[in-house]
């Protein structure tokens, strides 16, 4: 009977502790999700840029040379 009571009145209590808590922190992992996300795509940027511009390097250079003959 006494566990009965002791249950009652502490699994309130640790839930109104624990769900904030539990909001809070999934929040905070959705926000780091999204960070990952949009740090990714800015790395495929930057990847990408850094190709176009050795392709660009590589044509003026085709295109120096050409012209040079």
């Amino acid at each position: 009977m006494k566990l009965l009571i002791l249950i009652t009145i502490f699994c309130p209590i640790a839930l109104i502790y624990l769900v904030p808590r539990y909001i809070k922190l999934r929040e905070k992992y959705i926000r780091l999700e999204e960070n990952s996300v949009s740090l990714q795509k800015y790395n495929a940027v930057q990847n990408e840029l850094k190709r176009l511009k050795k392709l660009l390097a590589q044509k003026e250079q085709e295109t120096g040379q050409t012209s040079g003959k």
